[in-house]
């Protein structure tokens, strides 16, 4: 898709008009074009809606964050950004970095190390959404074990055909493992009550994301308040168990990828492993060359289409965002863009651009088209960045070197998110 979108930009321009699914679409490959578009999102009633195949609706479910448009899916986002400040969950992300050191220490040879970033992004997701404790506590009855392999059942459907949910297809058996993750989150969303309620002596634990989802309350400007009910918890949890799992593995695959073809990198960053600025930067430009969702899709909703300069798009096309064309290919906003320059973003301005929909002081990076944008922006970038830094971090304290296995194809590919085929085979040089 990557590729398709830099040799379509370079043949047709900054936007031309394909067809997807026998379905009239128009790629949009130019940043002021891209803001443009997200301006009249944001100023536009109905301007665009979300895009998504009937599986996925039915799989991420109709309260789903993902799919929803209009004043609900504001009314979602209200509700769920608040509740995804990384420094509330802190202790999760570190608990899980640790034991990725520990996991990756013990092993010997060549190794995939796509798995390993995997099982780390969705062991993270789990511990924030539960707490260290209750974390735990699944873990000794063997529920997390369950609850995971259910979790990978259900993403599996994601990636399946667009079919029918018939029992012994993939779809279906993804179904039926959604019906059971439902079924035990609202179980431990019950015992969570009682404990509050003072049925419990458990009733202290630590504030973690399912406990300030359940609290999430948001006040309109009318003074009626809104909250989300049991069936939008869990349709939004496991749109983060997805979303913040495949796409942050994708990203720290690649970061360890350009480390271990550059050690003089390498070294910088070892050197300035305190230096948050330093980290954040590597990752940006790290999803700049490597961007783990490399385009973004809507339908036209207003009667009377969109016009973007001298472009109309009419009512119920698609509307695509070439993100990896912009990162990948626009010299004017990124000056050599085949250069891995972290430097880049060192000396960028430290504010928000059109892009972001809310400032946040804790970072020094603005976002970059790899989180979407305007409305329908990632709301868990600030915590996935959170979850990048604190990996590398602890990675780099370490000391750890690693190299490919030279055999290995190294070719990247997305499913969905963008890993090499062989997994990224490494050997640790030295560990702890």
């Amino acid at each position: 898709m990557a590729q398709y979108q830099i040799d379509c930009k370079r043949y047709f321009g900054n936007i031309w008009r394909t067809s997807i699914l026998f379905h009239d679409t128009v790629f949009v490959a130019n940043d002021s074009l891209s803001k443009e578009l997200y301006q009249v999102e944001r100023t536009r009633k109905n301007a665009t809606s979300a895009c998504f195949p009937p599986h996925h609706k039915a799989l991420f479910g109709q309260h789903s964050v993902l799919v929803t448009s209009g004043q609900e899916h504001l009314r979602l986002r209200s509700l769920i950004g608040p509740t995804l400040v990384p420094k509330q969950y802190m202790s999760e992300i570190s608990s899980s970095a640790c034991e990725f050191i520990e996991q990756c220490s013990l092993k010997k040879g060549y190794f995939p190390l796509v798995p390993e970033l995997k099982r780390f992004s969705l062991r993270v997701m789990l511990r924030v959404l539960f707490g260290n404790e209750l974390w735990i506590e699944l873990k000794s009855t063997r529920q997390l074990d369950a609850l995971i392999d259910d979790i990978n059942t259900w993403s599996l459907g994601l990636l399946a055909p667009p079919t029918s949910f018939l029992p012994w297809t993939i779809a279906g058996r993804a179904m039926r493992a959604r019906s059971r993750i439902h079924d035990k989150v609202i179980d431990i969303m019950s015992q969570l009550r009682r404990e509050n309620s003072g049925n419990s002596t458990s009733s202290n634990r630590k504030v973690s994301l399912l406990a300030n989802l359940m609290e999430s309350i948001v006040k309109s400007e009318d003074g009626s308040s809104s909250c989300l009910f049991n069936d939008a918890i869990v349709d939004n949890i496991l749109t983060l168990l997805f979303a913040g799992s495949d796409t942050t593995s994708s990203v720290l695959t690649s970061s360890f990828f350009v480390l271990a073809q550059d050690k003089a990198l390498l070294k910088r960053l070892q050197g300035s492993v305190d230096d948050v600025k330093v980290i954040e930067a590597f990752l940006t430009e790290t999803q700049r060359l490597y961007p783990a969702a490399p385009f973004t899709m809507r339908v036209v909703g207003a009667e009377d289409g969109l016009r973007l300069g001298q472009y109309h798009i009419p009512k119920s096309w698609y509307i695509t965002y070439a993100l990896a064309a912009i990162l990948l290919d626009d010299e004017s906003i990124y000056p050599n863009r085949n250069k891995f320059d972290m430097d880049r973003w060192l000396s960028s301005p430290n504010k928000d651009d059109i892009r972001g929909e809310s400032s946040n002081p804790s970072l020094s990076i603005s976002p970059i088209w790899s989180f979407g944008a305007g409305n329908r922006m990632c709301p868990g970038r600030f915590l996935a960045n959170a979850e990048g830094v604190s990996l590398l971090q602890e990675v780099l304290r370490k000391g750890w070197d690693w190299s490919l296995d030279p055999l290995q194809n190294l070719t990247y590919r997305y499913n969905p998110g963008f890993f090499p085929v062989h997994g990224l085979r490494i050997q640790l040089n030295h560990g702890i």
